[in-house]
This record gives structure tokens, sequence and C-alpha cells, in this order.
């Protein structure tokens, strides 16, 4: 018999066996269709692990991380683009089995020093391998959705459709309708490096009890060196295994139905209001001593608590500096936020595409400085930022997008207090920490549920204004 395979045209002989290895522009269009739609997750109890880490929903994380993670290499050097879709199909599937039957590892970590500012230290990111990153965005995506459903009104870092901006709110609500002027505030000293992973397996253990699904977040927290402390900054599910300690140690404590002394956090940062100093100071030597059971501190550096009430006071939140004039709280931008502003530039010279990382980054502060856009003049801040960035080496940032950019900000600020004020009001983002909100577990017989939509994958590591992630969800 003739080889009618042999006979056809050697563009066709290439296009069929692309077809056939899974690399065909076409076939990767249909898979692509075939992955877009993101699965239903439980909010009721966590989902089965056969469900998480099937080969397609990894595939569909891969794709997505692709598109919006970072270019940055792991360990292995190996960066999203490096693969082609026949190898991800193949690693990915021997990835499923590898965790299904017990025997996943996740890799090693290449650690990267960020600079926080001059005077702030640095803070060091840990990227694991690609597949490390799909496996990890894959859990965090799943558990995500169960953890809303336990987690408190008073938390508001790390969770999907809830920023700083919902933070700021609920404050407003506590200052202005409340009356209790006094705010003080703190961090957790280095809480990724200091956690105990013991105590963050302690707390999932009491809520999840598939054995196998604890064995994958065990093996994600501890890495393959068995760690005993600290988990991965750079991590998909480091912030919400924080934010799950955090929540059993401080929120569940702090929520005993009281109207006076309240506590909010933003992941590790830590806002206490009250109508006395001395009440203040409570919450925090209450949180101090919280802290110390699960092995970690505060900072300390904030100074003491802040009366608005009193002349020219004011107090640092989140990047903005707030202070209380004729009964509203108003918002500005200290010399923190421009100097981070003016590194972040500079840094931009370090990347691939120095002008369009530059363009990014003036987008990005404007879009945390937000808030400030009330009561500042936007042709001034415009200004002041052309002439950071001049100085920076970037003369060629335009002048009139800036404008539009706070514009734009401006009105996403005023229609983000109509539409989310309302919902502070009636309790669905609270200022009250009344009671918790959990629909399971030691909760469920709670009948107050907050409707918060489920969290997403994203690793939002800074949380303050000169870092720029006080963005408004859309």
């Amino acid at each position: 018999m003739r080889n009618h395979y042999a006979l056809l045209p050697s563009h066709v002989r290439r296009a069929i066996q692309k077809w056939s290895q899974g690399d065909h522009p076409a076939q990767q269009r249909i898979h692509r269709r075939k992955l877009a739609k993101r699965p239903e997750w439980p909010t009721e109890r966590p989902p089965a692990l056969k469900a998480i880490f099937t080969t397609v929903n990894l595939i569909r994380l891969f794709c997505a991380l692709k598109t919006q993670g970072g270019p940055a290499p792991g360990p292995d050097g190996v960066r999203y683009d490096d693969l082609s879709h026949r190898e991800v199909c193949d690693i990915l599937r021997t990835v499923s089995i590898e965790i299904l039957a017990g025997r996943y590892r996740p890799s090693l970590a290449r650690h990267v020093a960020i600079s926080k500012g001059p005077g702030r230290g640095h803070r060091t990111l840990s990227l694991r391998s690609i597949v490390s990153r799909v496996v990890s965005a894959a859990l965090n995506e799943a558990l995500s959705p169960f953890w809303e459903a336990v987690f408190l009104p008073c938390s508001f870092g790390f969770r999907k459709d809830l920023s700083c901006g919902h933070l700021l709110l609920a404050l407003e609500d506590a200052v202005v309708n409340r009356g209790l002027t006094v705010v003080g505030q703190d961090d957790a000293y280095h809480a990724f490096d200091e956690v105990r992973i013991d105590d963050v397996l302690r707390v999932h253990r009491s809520l999840i009890t598939d054995p196998q699904l604890l064995a994958v977040i065990e093996s994600t927290l501890r890495g393959p060196q068995g760690l005993s402390q600290g988990i991965l900054q750079g991590d998909a599910y480091s912030p919400t295994a924080l934010n799950v300690l955090l929540h059993s140690c401080l929120d569940v404590p702090s929520s005993t139905g009281a109207t006076s002394p309240l506590s909010f956090r933003y992941a590790d940062n830590l806002v206490g209001v009250g109508a006395s100093v001395p009440e203040v100071n409570a919450i925090a030597d209450l949180t101090r001593t919280r802290l110390t059971k699960i092995g970690l501190r505060l900072k300390g550096t904030d100074g003491p608590p802040v009366d608005l009430m009193e002349p020219n006071s004011q107090v640092r939140i989140l990047g903005l500096v707030l202070k209380l004039d004729a009964n509203q709280l108003q918002y500005g931008i200290d010399g923190e936020a421009w100097d981070g502003l003016e590194r972040s530039l500079s840094e931009a010279h370090r990347t691939n595409n120095p002008p369009e990382t530059a363009t990014t980054v003036v987008r990005g502060w404007i879009g945390a400085i937000a808030p400030t856009l009330e009561s500042l003049s936007g042709e001034s801040i415009a200004e002041r930022i052309l002439g950071v960035a001049a100085r920076a080496g970037f003369r060629e940032v335009p002048g009139e997008q800036i404008r539009r950019w706070l514009q734009s900000s401006t009105d996403s600020w005023a229609a983000f207090r109509r539409r989310d004020q309302v919902a502070v009001l009636r309790g669905k983002v609270s200022s009250s920490a009344s009671a918790p909100s959990g629909s399971h577990g030691p909760y469920r017989d709670v009948s107050t549920r907050v409707e918060i939509p489920e969290a997403g994958s994203i690793d939002t590591v800074s949380v303050d204004a000169g870092n720029f992630s006080c963005q408004l969800p859309n």
C-alpha cells in the first residue's frame, strides 16, 4: 500500500503533527474554551481533593497564571513561556496523579529580596517552581470560598472584593457616626517569617477533616525541607493560611458583641478604635498577649493611640494620613508614600521595558491614593508626580494621562463610597465586629452571616499606599 501520509505537502504534515502533539493553535483555542469556565467551589465544606487537582483544573490555572502572574522563574530557571502546551499537559497530568497518590512535594524556593524603602529593610519573596505555583493557586482558589464563610467582617486583607477602602469606610463609620475618635494601629513583626506552622495546621484541622487535603496543605506550607516556622511570601496559599491563623487568634476572641472598643485587621495590620486612650491601649495589650501565644509579636513602632479630636492630630493607616476635620474624616498623602513612588520608579529601570513599567507604577500609585483626592488638588498632585518621575529619569510620563487617571480615581472612589458605604451601614462590611459570620465550624450556630463573594487566588503582599495595593474593587 502506498503511504498516503507521505504524499501530503510538508506544511500539511507539520500541521497534522502539531495537532497530534496538542501544539496546534486551533487545538489550543479549543482547550482554552474548555478551560475558560471556573469551577463553582462549595462554601459549606472544603471541596474534595480529586475535584481540586484534576488535570483540566491545573491546566486552566496554569493558563491563568501565565497571563496574570509575573515572569520570574523558579529555582529551576523555568518560566511559563518555556513550556509548550503539550509539555504543560504532560507535566500537570503527572502532578495530578502524584497529588492523589499522596506523593506530591513542592519545589524548593528561590528567594528574592524586595526593598521596603529607606530605613524599612527588605521583604523576601520566595518563588517556587511554576508547577508548585499552580498547585498552590489551585489549593487557594478552591478553599477560599470555604474560608470566606468562616472569616469575620472585621478582617479585610487577602479577600476578594474587600480592600483597604472597605476598612477606611468601616473606620469612618466608627469615628464619625459612633464617636470613637481614638485610633491606634500596629502590625505583627515579620508575621510570615515567624509564624509557627503547627499553629496554622492546628486551626486547619479544627475545620477540615479530609486527611488527604490536610496533607497537601501541610506539604505546601512546610515545603520539601519540612519547615516548622515561616510560610513563604510569594506562595499563593500563604496569605490565606496567615488569615486563618489570625482569624482564630485575634478576630474570634475580639468579637464579643461590644460596641466599643473595636478592632479591625488588614492582613497583619491591626487597627483599634475606641472612645478613650485607655480603651485602645487595652486592645493593644490583649492583641500582644494573644499573639504571644502563637509566637508572634507587635512591632510597636507606630506610637501611642491618637485622639483625632485633638487639634492637629492625625494617624497613618495603610499608607494614608487620616485626620478629623468638621466631623469628617479626611485623607492625605505622607512623605513615605511619595518616597515609595520615587523608589518604585527608580527600580523600573531594571525591567525589560522601563517606560511601560514606570507608567504602570504611576497608575497603580494614583489608584492607591484615591481617597485623598476628595480633599487634595488633583493639579498639584499631578505636578508633583511629574517632578518625581523626572527625578527618576522618566520625563516621558504623559502629564495629560496622569490628570485623566487622577480624575478617574476620584470618580471611582466617589462611586465606591456611594455603593459600599451603604453595605457598611447595613452590616455587610461590619464596623462593629459584633458577631462571628461563619456558617460552619465552631461558628455555624450564629445566625448572622456576612454575604461576601468568594476570595480569589491573588497573593497581595503589600498593603499600603507606598506599595500601591490600596486598590478599589471593580
